[in-house]
């Protein structure tokens, strides 16, 4: 079983480039971690954070993501993605939580 308790981000590859479709970038200075908390954030041009799994090469099982996000917006929301191991795979699934 993998656990993080994000004392650092050394198990994550940080994303650096543009954001979907083009629009807006994922920068690794958006990505920080602080007491066990890991926080993506984001600004009004749609510079935010993106990062997977290392060690990510499960092949049977349940992925359970816990976290706290605030209440979308018209600019920004979280969404958790989990991608099969290959692209031939059908087993992506895509989570949008719910804001508080």
């Amino acid at each position: 079983m993998f656990r993080d308790d994000f004392n650092s981000l050394a198990n994550w590859n940080l994303y650096n480039g543009s954001g979907h479709a083009g629009n807006g970038a994922r920068r690794p200075s958006q990505i920080s971690v602080s007491g066990g908390i890991a926080t993506i954030s984001a600004t009004p041009d749609g510079t935010t954070g993106g990062m997977n799994l290392k060690a990510a090469r499960q092949q049977y099982g349940q992925w359970s993501v816990r976290m706290r996000a605030p209440a979308a917006t018209g600019m920004y929301h979280p969404v958790v993605l989990l991608w099969g191991v290959t692209d031939t795979q059908n087993s992506s699934s895509v989570t949008n939580p719910l804001g508080e």
